[in-house]
């Protein structure tokens, strides 16, 4: 399943060029502070965002093989207000909610686009740390030629 790094990129690309969200968040190294894994020298109290836990379940139908991709953008924030981290889920909605360019369909797929599944903040055990954690969905089916109806 190639496409998997494909949609990570596509997700990856997509947050770190949405200027809204963008702005709410901190830099690392010049660049947006969005990480599939965050860096051991970034200040894990400024605001950042992790991509991971994608999940991939079949959503065959009795002609296709298609697939359902499920993933998580966590936010972190040590602002005392859940103003920031609320402003930035939002964004992080705003970003993804219904973005339907989310592969090219170069690999032989087209997807629906995405969609918001849910979002839980809680508050880490350090009683400071606020954690958002979104779920997002696409799902996906193979490109198929039809004939042509005379």
């Amino acid at each position: 399943m190639s496409f998997n790094n494909e949609l990570q990129r596509a997700v990856f690309a997509r947050l770190k060029s949405f200027t809204p969200l963008t702005d709410l968040i901190a830099e690392f190294n010049g660049q947006p502070s969005i990480f599939f894994d965050s860096p051991q020298n970034f200040n894990l109290n400024d605001r950042y965002i992790n991509i991971y836990e994608f999940i991939i379940n079949a959503d065959d139908t009795d002609n296709t093989d298609g697939f359902t991709c499920n993933f998580d953008v966590h936010t972190w924030s040590t602002d005392r207000s859940a103003i920031k981290i609320g402003n930035i889920t939002q964004q992080v909605y705003n970003a993804l909610h219904r973005f339907n360019n989310i592969l090219d369909g170069s690999n032989g797929l087209k997807s629906s686009g995405v969609y918001f599944v849910s979002l839980n903040i809680i508050k880490d055990g350090d009683g400071i740390t606020k954690h958002a954690i979104q779920e997002f969905t696409v799902q996906f089916e193979p490109l198929v030629n039809y004939p042509e109806c005379n």
